[in-house]
């Protein structure tokens, strides 16, 4: 994907980053065999890229996890829930997994933060950030439109 103008930049991630919406990672192994897993703690950066953080609690390892480790693709789903589906807003991100930090600097940073603000049980629950690149945008409800009108 080429890269985003700042404006659009900016609409994207006000979109992305603010509360309440739910962010749904889905991603898929080898074999094709589909998971879902809401993922709030997603954020796009200034650089475009998104970045997100695997924990161990639910299932272990996470089948999250697991699959992009396999299957580099994701798709990321915003959704912003109406009254009805003409009511919904939202917007689906294609990407592709290009880092998988277990260790370093990054991990560290990002468990700090969580300690800051959750506690020690839940920064230790951490195990990986992944970051993705961006390849396509759509609409939730894609009628033809730009994401951009979302």
């Amino acid at each position: 994907m080429n890269k985003i103008n700042k404006i659009a930049l900016t609409k994207l991630r006000g979109f992305f980053n603010n509360q309440p919406q739910d962010i749904i990672v889905c991603t898929a192994n080898t074999a094709g065999e589909p998971n879902v897993a809401l993922m709030n703690s997603s954020r796009i950066l200034e650089n475009q890229d998104i970045e997100f953080e695997i924990s161990e609690t639910v299932s272990s390892p996470s089948i999250t996890f697991r699959n992009i480790q396999a299957n580099k693709y994701i798709t990321f789903m915003v959704v912003k829930s109406g009254k009805n589906s003409k009511e919904y807003q939202g917007i689906r991100i294609y990407a592709k997994v290009i880092q998988i930090h277990t260790t370093g600097e990054k991990l560290v940073k990002m468990q700090n933060l969580i300690k800051e603000k959750f506690g020690e049980e839940k920064a230790n629950e951490i195990v990986a950030t992944v970051v993705c690149q961006i390849k396509k945008i759509r609409p939730l409800i894609d009628r033809g439109q730009s994401w951009e009108n979302v």
